[in-house]
């Protein structure tokens, strides 16, 4: 049951958002230190949850919150994970 995969973008190597953010300039320069803080927990929340030493507490955060009911099927939802996130949540420079 699910849906179909058309393309697996990662094993295609191709490069996609997983998180974006979008503010308005307005609350940007209105409060800044807001902002940062946002985009300060996102990359703590990413490099917590790639770290080694914190693999069982993210996979049993898996479990509780995406009603995940055995290990197993969490495991691989994380390496899945793992092999897929953004380890510098923003895009390379191009010009």
């Amino acid at each position: 049951m699910g849906f179909s995969v058309l393309l697996d973008l990662h094993s295609a190597g191709i490069t996609s958002i997983q998180t974006a953010l979008a503010v308005d300039g307005a609350y940007l320069r209105e409060h800044p230190g807001v902002v940062e803080k946002v985009v300060t927990g996102i990359v703590e929340g990413i490099a917590f949850s790639v770290a080694p030493a914190n693999r069982r507490i993210v996979e049993e955060t898996l479990m509780a919150h995406m009603r995940i009911s055995t290990q197993e099927a969490a495991r691989r939802g994380y390496e899945s994970f793992l092999l897929r996130v953004n380890r510098k949540p923003y895009p390379p420079w191009k010009r």
